[in-house]
């Protein structure tokens, strides 16, 4: 699935967010037994298996041993999660949740694969079918392809560059509204699916928090135990608009390594996060300038965050750009952690208590926003 953010101004550079450890849940866990059959010959006698969590690099659990072209797995689960199976040197991956899941794999290229009495793998394959088969939803996806080979041309004409973004925004509004419905209708037919989590966080970014918050609610908490249940929590208890925002520890400009305070001393607070090697990132830091210009006498401060492993090259942008603000550097994995940040450019907009008023504001909705509040 495409874990990817849209920006509303800019291509956004994608990062897969690390891991993020979470409190254990007094839930029972469920078992899952997968027996499995090959229909080929196979040069080893073992299977290595493992899981990928959400937003989490593949895992290795184990080893499976090979029977007469038969192994069997037996673990302990918390709901549905992404499996995947090292097979004559080539990985297959299964989505699959708590039961029996008796799967036939036909061929080395696993084109030719049967998962039978598995729910959890029937519901994903319907649900990626039913996305997949709909044009208007892969619409976006053609259209961004479009856009991004046209702007890496030389000299792309603006006025051509700017009618792709706008039939790209369009269809990808049109793609996130089909996903929508789609999670609705089964979180209404099947509120006690071991995937809705999943269903549900594929929709951040590009509905309000308040409609994903109210989704969520529909889960049932039995149903959030798996790795994309337990993201979600931490992100409606942390991360959301009301709550104070978790702090980290940072290094600023003269190498300290202090940790982060995170409120506003006058007005607001903007917590950029960014990188030197980030184009779009460089492409908002004028504007953004200029609003810090405007406004930080209004009640307006900045702090920026960048995820530059280099310390020169983030130095020299500091000073190319005139972030004359306070900026600091953080650990990739950690900004991501905490933040369960999808892309750079990205922000939060903070009051003198450290909760977050608003989130991901591009500049021109940031300036109408500290338009009407400082006036």
């Amino acid at each position: 699935m495409d874990y990817g953010k849209y920006h509303l101004k800019f291509t956004k550079l994608i990062a897969l967010l690390a891991f993020y450890i979470f409190p254990v849940c007094s839930f029972s866990q469920q078992k899952l037994t997968i027996n499995a059959k090959l229909s080929f010959p196979i040069s080893s006698k073992q299977v290595s298996y493992g899981v990928i969590m959400a937003k989490e690099a593949p895992k290795t659990l184990g080893v499976a041993y090979i029977t007469e072209n038969t192994f069997i797995i037996s673990l302990e689960v918390n709901g549905a999660e992404n499996y995947f199976f090292d097979i004559n040197q080539k990985r297959l991956f299964l989505t699959l949740g708590p039961g029996i899941a008796n799967i036939s794999i036909g061929d080395t290229l696993f084109k030719n694969i049967s998962v039978k009495e598995n729910q959890s793998y029937r519901e994903m394959k319907d649900f990626s079918t039913a996305l997949a088969s709909n044009l208007d939803f892969n619409l976006a996806r053609q259209y961004r392809a479009d856009k991004d080979d046209y702007e890496k041309s030389k000299n792309p004409d603006s006025a051509i560059l700017a009618t792709k973004y706008a039939r790209y925004e369009k269809a990808l509004a049109l793609s996130n509204n089909i996903k929508l419905q789609l999670t609705v209708q089964n979180l209404k037919e099947n509120p006690n699916s071991w995937n809705n989590a999943d269903y549900l966080y594929g929709l951040m970014g590009s509905i309000p928090d308040s409609s994903i918050l109210a989704l969520l609610e529909q889960i049932p908490l039995e149903k959030k135990q798996n790795s994309w249940g337990k993201l979600l929590t931490y992100w409606s208890n942390k991360l959301t608009l009301g709550q104070q925002l978790p702090s980290i520890k940072v290094i600023d400009t003269v190498s300290r390594h202090i940790p982060l305070e995170l409120k506003a001393s006058d007005k607001y607070l903007l917590v950029d996060f960014w990188a030197s090697w980030c184009l779009p990132c460089r492409k908002e830091n004028p504007d953004l300038v200029n609003t810090y210009i405007t406004y930080n006498k209004k009640g307006l401060n900045i702090i920026s965050i960048s995820i530059d492993r280099d310390e020169n090259s983030w130095r020299e942008a500091i000073r190319t750009d005139n972030l004359s603000w306070q900026n600091f550097r953080a650990d990739a994995k950690t900004v991501f952690d905490c933040y369960l940040l999808t892309a750079i450019p990205s922000n939060y907009l903070l009051d003198t208590e450290g909760k977050i008023v608003a989130k991901n504001l591009d500049n021109k909705q940031l300036n109408n926003f500290l338009k009407n509040k400082l006036q």
